[in-house]
């Protein structure tokens, strides 16, 4: 069987009028979704289909996974918890009857590793949805030693996937994934269970646990991640994520592109006051902030710096020079502090070098803005801000710069050298863009060691073989002495003699002969 998987168009901003040619060709092509494009044909058995795209499987007992249509789960993430997106989990279920709400500590309760699926120990507990906070549930199910908190909702509804955990503010320290499932299916799960434990007390050899498979799917489109970063302006925790990712862009550098967006509503029904504070009017249109949104600026100062951030980045994304944006955030981050932010966000632009011509020739087109960012906000399925966009998939959990940086390097279909840990930014700066310098440069080292190496040696050999001249002279002189009177019996002088010659041995004997020959120097 063949599957034909298309890809849709990724989405990118319009260029300014100020655009050259080849980026509105590059836009065009893009909008009709040419350029991003691809497709796949990937050998597969049929039954296999369902479990590529599928994101939580049953896998065992098989009587319970048959009352699923393809073995499926539906569930929706929490956006708290660390999700490792890009990967693939299999774990043993768990639930404890003494706990079921998991709302106070697993003290007597444990987690046996015998039937989990592989050598990588990935416990799954199931808890009750109800009596205390999603953050509390899942905080006492990773001290328990789980890997996944499978939280069992309460409401009948039959379909999850359209309910959010929120964090409760004190989600920091989660570090596992929480999921929830429909009120029917967690009852199915919780029966396997007992079965299986009743199995295990009378000892019977034939026991299935209950086992789940959980795929963290992340797309892996092409060797580019393009990620999104929806945000109110002037919201803290916005400002404080873009602050600290903005080191781990600019390490991917080409490898990744970013995109920033406006998280913003319409309010036809709002009473002019109200459109006053915390709206633009524009055409008819009124377009305010989402409601519950938080800011430092007052809605309308906050609309209108949030479209200052969209012009600055489409207008250096042109210029290639996109870095430009993540200067001005990190200056737009100071300013909170400042006394009058709005004055101090004006200013911003020319302390980083931005030029305010152009910035104010692209503010012309704030309606068209606004529109086109409210359009993209309404139809994504963002519900709550900020938000981050991994390619096409929105992230669930919490906006960690370094586990988002992981997510985004689980995206690539071949990792880049940027995303392992012994990366150094500064030697792959000094290698310049193609390495060719340093190739060079390493290669005429090599060669003036190998020049060194060899006067070294031949100065060495001279020196050598003098030596050893020199010693031999002085040995001979030492033998030959031994048998000569080499002093005149009259005057009682030693004779100046050298040596002219030494013929070789008789015989390669114990005793062989050789002849000196000496001369009497003047």
């Amino acid at each position: 069987f063949f599957l034909i998987l298309r890809r849709p168009p990724r989405s990118t901003p319009k260029p300014s009028s100020a655009a050259s040619d080849g980026y509105k060709r590059q836009y065009q092509r893009r909008v009709h979704g040419i350029y991003f494009e691809k497709r796949m044909k990937v050998v597969i058995w049929a039954f296999l289909i369902a479990f590529v795209l599928s994101d939580v499987k049953i896998l065992s007992p098989s009587r319970l996974a048959q009352q699923f249509p393809n073995h499926q789960i539906k569930h929706s993430f929490a956006n708290y918890g660390k999700i490792p997106y890009g990967t693939m989990m299999a774990g043993r279920v768990f639930y404890f009857p003494s706990n079921p709400s998991g709302c106070s500590k697993f003290t007597k309760e444990r987690l046996d590793p015998e039937g989990d699926p592989d050598k990588d120990f990935s416990p799954i507990v199931l808890v009750d949805r109800g009596n205390c906070s999603f953050v509390r549930k899942t905080r006492n199910v990773q001290e328990l030693g789980g890997a996944l908190a499978l939280i069992v909702d309460n409401r009948g509804a039959k379909n999850p996937e359209g309910v959010v955990m929120v964090d409760d503010g004190t989600g920091d320290d989660i570090a596992i994934p929480t999921a929830l499932i429909s009120q029917d299916v967690g009852k199915l799960l919780k029966e396997e269970v007992a079965r299986t434990e009743k199995e295990i007390l009378n000892a019977v050899h034939t026991k299935e646990y209950v086992v789940l498979l959980i795929d963290f799917v992340l797309d892996k489109p092409d060797n580019r991640v393009e990620y999104e970063i929806w945000y109110v302006s002037g919201n803290r925790k916005a400002l404080d994520f873009i602050s600290k990712m903005g080191r781990y862009n600019k390490r991917l550098d080409k490898n990744a592109l970013m995109t920033p967006h406006m998280c913003i509503t319409s309010c036809r029904s709002c009473s002019p006051e109200l459109i006053s504070r915390n709206c633009i009017q524009s055409e008819g249109e009124t377009f305010c902030m989402p409601t519950g949104a938080t800011s430092m600026l007052t809605g309308v100062d906050a609309l209108r710096q949030g479209l200052r951030e969209i012009c600055v980045y489409e207008t250096y994304l042109t210029e290639n020079n996109a870095q430009k944006w993540w200067e001005y955030m990190n200056a737009t981050y100071d300013c909170m502090a400042a006394i009058n932010r709005v004055e101090c966000l004006t200013q911003g632009i020319a302390k980083v070098g931005i030029d305010p011509v152009k910035i104010q020739t692209c503010l012309l087109r704030d309606q068209e803005i606004l529109k086109r960012e409210h359009e993209r906000y309404t139809s994504s399925e963002i519900i709550y801000n900020p938000a981050i966009i991994v390619n096409e998939r929105v992230y669930r959990g919490t906006l960690d710069p370094d586990h988002i940086f992981t997510t985004i390097c689980r995206g690539f279909n071949v990792t880049p050298d940027a995303c392992y840990d012994d990366y150094d930014e500064a030697t792959q700066k000094r290698a310049g863009k193609s390495g060719s310098v340093s190739t060079s440069a390493i290669i005429a080292l090599i060669v003036a060691l190998v020049i060194i190496n060899i006067l070294l040696i031949y100065c060495y050999r001279v020196y050598d073989a003098r030596s050893q001249k020199e010693a031999i002279n002085m040995q001979i002189n030492a033998a030959v002495s031994q048998y000569f009177a080499l002093t005149d019996s009259k005057e009682k002088k030693p004779l100046n003699l050298s040596l002219i010659h030494i013929s070789e041995p008789t015989r390669p004997e114990r005793i062989s002969y050789a002849v000196f020959c000496l001369k009497k120097k003047n």
